[in-house]
């Protein structure tokens, strides 16, 4: 296998059907599977680094309505997250407001 061509996936048994739904313990426990995983991936698929994506909800990508964690093995040069991380302008005020919301959201 070559490139970033399959991946693991970690699953809990227990349904949850996105983050949102997931409780902390699950997060915790799947977190410290996916670190182990990840190490292993690394060492057997000999990648340069590792990516770990969540999609939630339909607008969010999601697909599979069964809480899961993908983990892509990366190249270096293989332009995998390109499109998905492509500079957007933002302006700064509009930073500003959104992180007194999410601040405001936080706190509540």
């Amino acid at each position: 296998m070559k490139g970033n061509e399959g991946h693991p996936l970690v699953v809990p048994i227990k349904h949850f059907e996105n983050l949102y739904e997931l409780p902390d313990e699950y997060g915790h426990r799947i977190f410290e599977v996916s670190k182990k995983a990840a190490i292993a991936m690394k060492e057997a698929r000999q990648c340069d680094g590792v990516t770990v994506l969540q999609n939630n909800e339909p607008a969010g990508d999601q697909h599979a309505f069964h809480y899961h964690l993908h983990l892509v093995p990366r190249f270096v040069g293989d332009h995998f997250s390109e499109e998905l991380w492509k500079a957007q302008k933002s302006n700064p005020e509009d930073r500003v407001d959104y992180a007194l919301a999410l601040r405001s959201k936080l706190s509540a």
